[in-house]
């Protein structure tokens, strides 16, 4: 994932690696360093989201999760809530092993949002979504 996306500069991508169960508050932490956002992310959620859905309205980006299988449910809540947001413009890639990929086809609030699924395996070069 991180070779194709070093290939693709123009999707303007913002990788996260999250911790095992963490919180929307880690989420939002990570967005707000990898949205190279001013300052310390703030305490208020509210605050917080606003600048993250700002960053999210221009350009267009690819928001990349490597190890999705670990994001808890109140966090996929949120990326389930950045996306559905009008304002932010954003594609989502939830990468998981192939071992852990039914927790996320499980999930149903990811369910009705999915466009596709795709697998890859190492021989395989990756290819470039449409």
């Amino acid at each position: 994932m991180h070779t194709l996306l070093d290939q693709h500069p123009a999707w303007h991508a913002i990788r996260i690696l999250p911790q095992p169960q963490a919180r929307p508050g880690d989420l939002r932490h990570s967005l707000h360093h990898a949205l190279g956002l001013p300052g310390q992310p703030p305490k208020d959620p509210g605050t917080s989201d606003d600048l993250i859905r700002h960053a999210l309205h221009h350009p267009p980006r690819l928001l990349a999760i490597d190890e999705a299988h670990q994001l808890s449910a109140s966090c996929l809540e949120y990326l389930r809530y950045l996306y559905d947001d009008p304002h932010t413009r954003i594609a989502m890639v939830l990468a998981a092993s192939s071992h852990r990929l039914r927790t996320l086809r499980t999930t149903p609030m990811l369910a009705s949002r999915v466009t596709c699924w795709h697998e890859l395996h190492p021989s395989t070069p990756p290819r470039s979504p449409p």
